[in-house]
């Protein structure tokens, strides 16, 4: 019995009920299937299908390189960033551009704070934990700026800010300009 024609008709195992491949490795170690399209150098390993057992991960290479992992948790790694779902009570789903460490960039999608959830939260990567800079909260429908105090627009070209005793919103020129349909204020 032969497989798809043309590209795998090489090997078929064959069964009338289900059928599989079994890769057993030693405790910590991996089993690999590579794809080759030479004998030397990473010809010999363009592509990949791996299980390490030292930490429970499966990583898909492509063009000589690790590309995609899922850990054990069922984390997704995309080039060294991480895509995760949280099955808690409450899901979130973070993106990230490091694992392992509370100091990287990240985005929050489905955050809770008490009864507000739902929120997206933008975190910076700070010179030893990352820190909130802004976040849109679900239930409670606000938008919240973290560290400044300033809502910028424009890059600059207005700003809505607030100090501990005053709010304002200005220009760049720094005018405070109220328009009405008819008026300036």
């Amino acid at each position: 019995t032969e497989g798809l024609a043309t590209y795998g008709e090489d090997l078929t195992i064959a069964s009338s009920d289900h059928a599989g491949i079994t890769l057993r490795t030693g405790t910590g170690h991996k089993g690999t299937v590579y794809f080759s399209d030479g004998t030397s150098g990473d010809s010999e390993y363009k592509g990949s299908i791996q299980y390490d057992h030292s930490d429970d991960s499966l990583r898909l290479a492509a063009g000589g390189s690790e590309r995609l992992r899922i850990s054990s948790a069922g984390h997704l790694q995309l080039n060294g960033g991480t895509i995760y779902g949280d099955d808690s009570a409450a899901p979130t789903f973070t993106l990230q551009n490091t694992s392992g460490n509370n100091n990287h960039c990240r985005i929050v999608l489905g955050s809770n704070v008490g009864s507000d959830n739902g929120g997206i939260e933008f975190w910076t990567a700070g010179s030893s934990a990352a820190t909130k800079k802004f976040s849109i909260r679900g239930n409670n429908n606000y938008i919240e700026v973290i560290g400044t105090n300033t809502l910028r627009f424009d890059d600059g070209k207005l700003n809505i800010n607030h100090n501990s005793s005053n709010a304002y919103i200005r220009n760049t020129t720094g005018e405070l300009i109220f328009r009405t349909a008819t008026n300036y204020l």
